[in-house]
């Protein structure tokens, strides 16, 4: 802070006849720094320093008068007074609830939670297992990492035969068969169509045909054995070495679209284990067949 007050005059005197001229000029110059402040105590320590003077001449004869006078000053400043309030603290705005799960609703990233629920720290209902179905409504606890599931958490089951998808090396089962741990059928009922007294496969066979070579080339834990079937009609004989025919035809057909010898073989079981009522055509009819069923080995 600095400080100048000039003064100044010029103003002839006239003296016995004599022109006399006076003038004088003050002059002041401060600076005042801070050194330290306390606002709450209201108190403040400050360097003051200072110039100032006085400059004066005259025009009296014979010689005039000249008068020059300065004043230089350094101090310190000490000032007190009433102590400046500190503000009043401001009350954090109150945040609400809605949902009553305990997370407040600027922090709640799963609003409208049903009453009870329990949640994580973002207000969202837990899902323990990870399958994307919270707790609540799971029905499969624990279902492992990466299963796909339904609405209720449970691990899907596309074809119905009790093995969840997940293990399932054979899906879609025909409905109603009974199926080992892996979901493979026990028996395959094959549609395979003979020419009358022939054990030549017919080409609207080769569709049902290729599904068992499918079947067997992804599930190498799968043995078989093709039986062949009649119905009554002939001798029991005939029959038997007609159903031993077709069997061998069945099996060497899947052998030679690659499913490998050793899991496989033929055997005739003629008209020994009817299916159906051999008395009407429809009977006869499912009697004449060939199934693929499962062996262990």
């Amino acid at each position: 802070m600095g400080r100048v007050d000039p003064h100044y005059s010029n103003a002839p005197i006239a003296l016995a006849g004599a022109d006399v001229t006076n003038w004088a000029l003050a002059y002041g110059v401060g600076v005042l720094a801070n050194l330290s402040r306390n606002e709450t105590r209201g108190t403040a320590l400050a360097l003051r320093g200072e110039i100032y003077g006085l400059v004066s001449a005259s025009t009296e004869p014979p010689n005039g008068d000249h008068l020059s006078d300065t004043i230089a000053g350094i101090g310190l400043q000490y000032h007190w007074g009433a102590p400046v309030a500190a503000p009043a603290p401001v009350a954090p705005p109150v945040v609400g609830d809605a949902d009553g799960d305990g997370v407040n609703d600027n922090l709640d990233k799963c609003p409208g939670t049903p009453a009870g629920t329990a949640v994580d720290a973002n207000g969202c209902e837990l899902d323990s297992d990870g399958d994307g179905v919270v707790d609540r409504l799971d029905k499969c606890p624990g279902t492992p990492a990466g299963a796909k599931v339904d609405a209720n958490g449970c691990e899907l089951d596309s074809d119905r035969d009790g093995v969840v998808d997940r293990i399932d090396q054979c899906p879609n089962t025909p409905a109603g068969d009974k199926v080992d741990e892996v979901g493979c059928s026990f028996s395959l009922r094959l549609e395979v169509f003979f020419d009358t007294d022939s054990a030549t496969i017919k080409p609207e066979s080769f569709p049902d045909l290729d599904r068992a070579v499918s079947l067997m080339q992804t599930n190498a834990r799968l043995f078989g054995t093709v039986e062949g079937h009649t119905d009554d009609r002939g001798s029991a004989a005939y029959n038997q070495k007609l159903s031993q025919r077709r069997a061998e035809s069945v099996r060497q057909y899947l052998v030679d679209k690659g499913v490998p010898a050793d899991r496989l073989e033929a055997v005739g079981r003629g008209e020994s284990q009817p299916v159906a009522d051999n008395a009407t055509a429809e009977g006869r009819s499912q009697n004449r067949r060939v199934l693929l069923v499962r062996t262990n080995r």
